[in-house]
C-alpha cells in the first residue's frame, strides 16, 4: 500500500550485503562501507515541497547523526538526494530512519538496516497499545521493525500495519471491524 502512495521517500543503502558475496558465510571482515541515498518520487500533477529528515540511530533508537533538507519534487518526477557516508558505522547496531514532511504532516517514512535482519542486534521494544475509539496507539521503547497488529479472534482492517517505528508512538485507525483481542509483534519477536 505504501509503495503505491502518490508521494514517497525511499532509500538506496550500501552496507554489509553489498560488500560480502554471501552474508551466510562466517563473518571475518569488518569495516563495511555504510552509505545511504534518499530518493523522492512524486506521481502527482503538481510539484511538492517539503522537508526531508533523516537520522542515524542505534538499536535503542537514540539519534547518533541527523539532518534535514527542504526539497521540491516536480510533478511526475523522481529526485535523488546527495549520497551520505556514515563512515563505516556499526552495521549490527545502527540503522537509518527517514521521512518526508509536507505541510506539517509526514507523508512517507521508512528505515533501513546496513546488514540483514538476522545479524542486527534488535532490543526488546516492549510493544504495548492503547485503544481510544477507532484508534490504536502503539508504543515502543526502542526500534521496532515490521510491527504487526493482529487479533487471533476477530477480523478488522487498519489504516496501516507492518510498519517500522523508532522508540515512541504511532497511531493507526481501525477502518472496519471491532478487534476483541489485540496482539503486537515485530521482528524482535520472531528472531
Amino acid at each position: 500500500k505504501r509503495f503505491y502512495d502518490p508521494v514517497i521517500i525511499s532509500c538506496k543503502e550500501v552496507g554489509e550485503t553489498d560488500t560480502r558475496s554471501s552474508v551466510n558465510l562466517e563473518r571475518s571482515v569488518y569495516g563495511y562501507e555504510t552509505k545511504a541515498q534518499l530518493c523522492l518520487t512524486n506521481d502527482t500533477r503538481s510539484a511538492v515541497t517539503g522537508t526531508v529528515k533523516w537520522q542515524l540511530r542505534n538499536s535503542d533508537a537514540q539519534i547518533l547523526q541527523s539532518g534535514e533538507n527542504n526539497v521540491t519534487v516536480d510533478a511526475f518526477s523522481v529526485k535523488w538526494l546527495e549520497e551520505m557516508d556514515f563512515n563505516r558505522t556499526d552495521v549490527n547496531n545502527n540503522y537509518m530512519s527517514y521521512e518526508y514532511e509536507v505541510n506539517g504532516s509526514v507523508v512517507s517514512s521508512g528505515t533501513v538496516l546496513f546488514t540483514v535482519p538476522k545479524y542486527f542486534e534488535f532490543k526488546d521494544p516492549n510493544l504495548r497499545y492503547e485503544i481510544n475509539g477507532n484508534k490504536i496507539t502503539v508504543y515502543a521503547d526502542s526500534y521496532a521493525r515490521f510491527v504487526e497488529i493482529y487479533s487471533p479472534d476477530s477480523d478488522f482492517i487498519l489504516s496501516d500495519n507492518y510498519f517500522d517505528m523508532n522508540a515512541g508512538e504511532k497511531t493507526v485507525e481501525i477502518l472496519e471491524g471491532t478487534p476483541k483481542t489485540i496482539v503486537l509483534r515485530s521482528v524482535y519477536d520472531i528472531k
